[in-house]
């Protein structure tokens, strides 16, 4: 009677026949899941040191909530003893078998720091694994184990064909109680969270199932039982399942796990620039919208300073591909492959150009550029000389060049687009400043030019970050 009345309600609301179809076909998961569940493993880790519980961030409106962001591997209250020096394996995470010669998917923070991995099938026999490769940049980890038995596997499916709303089902061993099924559905595609600085995944498929600690690294399937996603981390005020959880699409991960597979590496491509939005800018850049990269800094020796791109430049297209918001762009570097010559399309001070350089490998490196001098006070902003005794108080090295900041009045326009005492503004709107004359002049300048706003390149605590204010017209 319950189900009939609630038909009927699908009905009265207008949905389609199809609708009310696949609304019905959710009565069970079994037959999906039953073939499914033999290829999902538990992994199991020893290692002498646990590390530091590492908490995420997105840097921006989430920064409040840091510590809620977790990646939810080892169960706590089941980590090694660091000073037992037999250490016993401890409940790390989930995998999948992905194919019959032994190949497991995981994360990589699940095995990141293991002296020894011990995988558990569903039927509770323990297999070791050996660990093939993984890259900490997508999470990913490939292992190996060898089974007299035959092994059921799973097959990936394409993550881009799924949808918002499509239902999903997720296996894996929370807390370590072994193999659990739940389901739910796709909440949001192409989720930005920012979890880590090094991180290259931008588009987290993000779902309301219940994953929980020891999830880490188990498979999202789609309703054909295809892999559509390894889950990655929830966000969680009281470190179980609320219903927010991510997991890494298979768009992005089967090219990394075929790399894995072939050569027991993974190597992406590198540009060698930071990056920020142009959100709020595009009036002061004279952009339609708010589109491409805009480059905040640029490593030296690396393959964008070879090519002369510098900092304030803005990356439209990449390679033929459009950078329509700068997300975007580290992803399609880094699947870019190495050596490769591609074009750059770009906006620098104010024109369009295209250049053409070879991508390099991914690499940690950092540095910066430029230098010069007066005293004046516009929106709030005390501005003078950056003299060499305030380069020496400031513990700025390089030739930065621009305009001290010595003071913001409190309320000031300044003090309310987030600029600081202690900042040096180097350029606006993408134009080299040396003096507070030169700041005057061009606040004139975009006046006459019925700007609205202007773009300030700030340089703070040794990086650089771009600020949009408007134009008052006193």
């Amino acid at each position: 009677m319950i189900k009939n009345t609630f038909f009927l309600i699908l009905i009265t609301l207008g949905f389609s026949s199809n609708v009310i179809a696949n609304v019905a076909m959710t009565e069970s998961y079994a037959d999906i899941v039953e073939p499914l569940i033999p290829a999902v493993v538990n992994i199991s880790v020893v290692q002498k040191s646990s590390p530091t519980k590492e908490e995420f961030t997105d840097g921006s409106q989430l920064e409040e909530f840091y510590k809620f962001f977790e990646r939810f591997g080892q169960m706590p209250g089941m980590e090694d003893d660091e000073n037992s020096d037999d250490a016993k394996p401890s409940s790390a995470g989930s995998g999948f078998i992905i194919s019959p010669e032994g190949y497991i998917v995981t994360n990589h923070h699940v095995v990141e720091h293991a002296e020894k991995i011990m995988v558990t099938l569903s039927n509770d026999q323990k297999l070791d694994a050996t660990l093939i490769g993984s890259d900490s940049r997508t999470d990913l980890a490939l292992l190996k184990v060898t089974s007299k038995a035959p092994l059921s596997s799973v097959k990936f499916g394409n993550s881009d064909e799924s949808r918002v709303g499509d239902f999903i089902i997720t296996i894996g061993n929370p807390f370590g109680l072994g193999s659990t099924v739940t389901s739910g559905i796709i909440s949001a595609q192409a989720r930005a969270i920012n979890t880590h600085s090094a991180n290259i995944i931008d588009n987290f498929i993000q779902t309301d199932a219940s994953i929980n600690r020891g999830n880490s690294g188990g498979p999202m399937f789609n309703m054909k039982g295809e892999v559509i996603g390894i889950n990655f981390a929830i966000f969680s005020p009281s470190g179980g399942s609320v219903g927010v959880g991510f997991a890494v699409p298979s768009s992005a991960a089967k090219p990394i796990i075929d790399q894995l597979i072939k050569t027991g590496k993974v190597h992406h491509g590198w540009l060698g620039v930071a990056i920020q939005s142009t959100t709020d800018m595009a009036e002061g850049l004279g952009l339609a919208d708010g589109v491409g990269a805009l480059v905040t800094h640029v490593t030296g020796s690396s393959p964008a300073e070879k090519a002369g791109i510098q900092v304030g430049d803005i990356i439209l297209k990449f390679d033929g591909k459009e950078i329509t918001t700068n997300r975007k762009l580290p992803r399609i570097v880094a699947d870019t492959p190495v050596g490769k010559k591609v074009s750059i399309d770009l906006m620098s001070k104010g024109k369009s150009k295209t250049i053409t350089l070879t991508v390099g490998e991914i690499d940690n490196k950092s540095d910066i550029v430029e230098n010069k001098t007066n005293n004046k006070t516009i929106y709030g902003m005390g501005l003078s000389a950056l003299t060499d005794e305030l380069r020496q108080k400031l513990h700025i090295k390089g030739n930065i060049s621009g305009i001290f900041i010595s003071s913001v009045e409190r309320k000031s326009l300044a003090a309310k687009y987030g600029i600081k005492r202690g900042d040096v503004i180097n350029a606006i709107n993408q134009q080299i400043i040396t003096s507070p004359e030169d700041f005057a002049n061009f606040l004139e300048e975009a006046k006459k030019m019925n700007r609205k706003s202007i773009m300030l390149q700030i340089y703070r605590s040794g990086r650089i970050l771009f600020l949009t204010i408007p134009i008052l017209d006193k």
